[in-house]
């Protein structure tokens, strides 16, 4: 499942977000070919796949869910 606000990206455009209790967002619509799925969330890794859509088909993408490391500056201070 994908985490809820997702924001989700068909070939770089930004398609929309995914429900707030977290699941999946639909593009209807898609041209048949080769496209670029992305899903960016804050607390997350950002996901990349591409994808074919077949004419008439639905292709589901399911993201493995990586937590977002996020590094804070470390200060020292020299001993006295």
């Amino acid at each position: 499942m994908t985490p809820g606000g997702s924001s989700v990206y068909l070939d770089g455009k930004y398609m929309g977000q995914t429900p707030p209790a977290g699941g999946s967002l639909d593009l209807t619509s898609v041209r048949e070919g080769s496209h670029t799925i992305l899903i960016r969330h804050t607390d997350y890794q950002d996901y990349t796949q591409t994808v074919y859509v077949k004419g008439g088909s639905v292709v589901t993408v399911n993201p493995p869910i990586s937590l977002q490391m996020h590094r804070r500056p470390c200060r020292t201070r020299p001993d006295r």
